[in-house]
């Protein structure tokens, strides 16, 4: 047997490498291993068609859809909640009717004067007639009748100017009036105006009628140092006889501030008024027990004058 050359053993050698490696690859190119990066299998995918991100799209936009209706929901809630609150705070701001005023039927002889609904407070009334007292007071006002400047005459100044700087108490709105005075001028024929519109209470007893006495309240007293019983309008005025000085009334004033105990008994009060021809218009105090000095003074009097009767400053038309 020949034995073959050492040329053809590299030439059987080099065949067989080759069929070995090209067998190799055929099989490697038929089963391709899975790669394990997904960023090839993303393009793999999007190469062939596939959208691999719709899935989550669709469910992002579901998410973000109830999202948002949650909120609208939500905004209409507290639409239809901030309505309703402001529906009932509309509700509650809205003042309950108030009942006409109308004109109290005349006090007995002995009690309290019926209270005329004003519409406006005590405290602010008397806060206004002492603005207009201190005011009064600055001018330095001399007792001179003929310039509206005594007793009755401060009560008119009073009575108008509170008119002024509380309009709802003015006169002309169909609901209050005033004694004019052209027509109703000294103290007893302001008494009787009152009077005859049933806004006077007749004072027998000031302790027992003292807690008529309240800021705008019209005091009237007796003579000096004289004590009265069984008091009637005619003592008081002598209207019979045109309101001459024979009338018991002898001094009018207005009460601009009123001190009441817890149970609110009035214990003192104040007043502004034409004083006398020595001393200028101003205010002084009065209460149950004047002085403890001066013995006998009458309660609640203008010292030695006897308080007769009280009035409301408005009068209910």
């Amino acid at each position: 047997m020949k034995t073959p050359s050492i040329s053809t053993i590299l030439m059987l050698v080099a065949s067989s490498l080759i069929f070995f490696f090209v067998g190799r690859y055929s099989v490697s190119g038929n089963s391709p291993s899975p790669s394990s990066d997904p960023v090839s299998q993303k393009d793999d995918l999007t190469a062939k068609g596939i959208d691999i991100n719709n899935d989550n799209t669709i469910a992002a936009d579901d998410t973000k859809k109830l999202e948002e209706e949650k909120i609208a929901a939500e905004a209409e809630t507290a639409r239809k909640a901030a309505e309703e609150k402001k529906k009932a705070e509309e509700a509650a701001a809205v003042e309950k009717p108030v009942a006409p005023i109308s004109k109290p039927k005349t006090p007995a002889a002995v009690g309290e004067l019926p209270r005329i609904r004003m519409g406006i407070s005590d405290d602010k009334i008397g806060s206004v007639l002492s603005s207009i007292s201190k005011n009064l007071e600055a001018k330095q006002l001399a007792y001179v009748s003929s310039k509206m400047q005594d007793c009755s005459g401060i009560f008119h100044q009073l009575k108008d100017s509170i008119q002024q700087r509380l309009p709802a108490l003015a006169q002309g709105g169909g609901s209050f009036q005033y004694p004019s005075p052209s027509q109703v001028r000294s103290s007893r024929q302001i008494a009787d105006w009152y009077h005859k519109n049933n806004n006077l209470l007749i004072v027998q007893d000031a302790m027992a009628s003292r807690n008529s006495i309240r800021p705008g309240s019209v005091m009237f007293y007796g003579k000096s140092g004289k004590k009265f019983s069984n008091i009637d309008i005619d003592m008081l005025t002598d209207r019979n006889n045109n309101f001459t000085s024979n009338g018991a009334i002898q001094h009018i004033a207005v009460v601009t501030e009123v001190i009441s105990d817890e149970n609110g008994n009035v214990l003192s009060y104040t007043i502004m008024h034409g004083r006398n021809k020595s001393v200028h218009a101003s205010r002084s105090g009065s209460k149950a027990v004047q002085s403890l000095r001066t013995k006998g003074l009458p309660p609640f009097g203008n010292w030695k004058q006897q308080l007769v009767a009280i009035a409301n400053i408005t009068t209910a038309q």
